[in-house]
């Protein structure tokens, strides 16, 4: 069997699927109760390991619940919230908080800088909350943390902690709109622009590929033996698991972000839209609204 795990902005929740049957047995959800709060106007971060000790616990719970033996577990997958940060040194702990999505400290950053030239290439441009755009605010503001080691999204935090592996896939590495969505690598001259060291982002893996197995628990009582696979976004996620990629569905999302998603076997830009990878091959053009959050609130 299969667990899936969402680390959602708002809320994590956990699933056990039994990929054969093809059937969600056990569900469990609890509120991402992570934020820091007092912090300046426009700032919105939430505690990494507070979102990787709930996560954890869940898993344990939905095990407990459902009575299913650890060893039946052969696989964990991952998805989550995409665009935001944390930084950690070699020892796989935080340095900063997640900086997530939401946060709008780089809305003063110029615009001829987030609308850069590269954007054909990146599939998007450097919005307030995207990666690129706050990890260059970090550096050229002398706030990162001595000791950084690597960059990772949430879920490639957690998915770090649970194997010692620092890797992300192309999903979530587009959403910080430094990626070349088209050979799904890092984009030289933009990190260039954006002075941004390449050895402190993490290694650009296949989503869904499995990066190794559990070689610390973290409390969730998977069994050491589990593959734990690289985690894919929350976008792309939610729609794989609705949309139908053989026909001309479109996806709407009124979750914390807000999207409407369409799927293509090839790549396109218009300046209404991103252009983000798909697992597998494809993108999704997609207009997020990035507002839902506020908009809940």
């Amino acid at each position: 069997m299969i667990i899936g795990l969402d680390l959602g902005t708002t809320s994590i929740s956990a699933v056990l699927f039994h990929p054969e049957r093809r059937v969600v047995t056990a569900s469990v959800e609890c509120a991402n109760d992570a934020g820091i709060t007092g912090l300046a106007e426009g700032r919105h971060e939430q505690r990494a390991a507070t979102i990787s000790a709930t996560a954890c616990g869940l898993v344990a719970s939905l095990l407990q619940q459902s009575g299913v033996p650890p060893g039946r577990i052969a696989g964990f997958a991952l998805t989550g919230q995409q665009h935001g940060l944390v930084v950690v040194d070699t020892g796989l702990n935080p340095l900063t908080n997640l900086i997530t999505w939401r946060d709008q400290r780089t809305a003063t950053v110029p615009a001829g800088l987030r609308k850069h030239l590269y954007g054909a290439k990146t599939g998007c441009f450097l919005h307030p909350g995207y990666g690129g755009l706050t990890l260059h605010h970090l550096i050229r503001q002398g706030e990162l943390p001595k000791g950084a080691y690597k960059v990772l999204p949430i879920t490639g935090f957690l998915a770090a902690r649970l194997t010692g592996c620092c890797a992300i896939d192309e999903t979530m590495a587009a959403s910080w709109g430094i990626l070349d969505v088209q050979s799904r690598c890092w984009h030289q001259p933009l990190l260039k622009l954006l002075d941004i060291p390449e050895q402190l982002l993490p290694e650009v893996v296949t989503s869904c590929s499995p990066l190794g197995p559990v070689v610390h628990s973290q409390a969730t009582g998977l069994a050491p033996q589990t593959i734990v696979f690289n985690p894919a976004g929350d976008n792309q996620a939610g729609f794989a698991g609705v949309g139908d990629l053989g026909g001309q569905e479109a996806v709407v999302n009124l979750g914390t972000s807000a999207q409407i998603s369409v799927f293509s076997p090839w790549y396109s830009l218009s300046p209404e839209l991103e252009t983000r990878p798909f697992p597998g091959g494809g993108f999704l053009r997609v207009y997020a609204a990035l507002c839902g959050g506020w908009a809940y609130a």
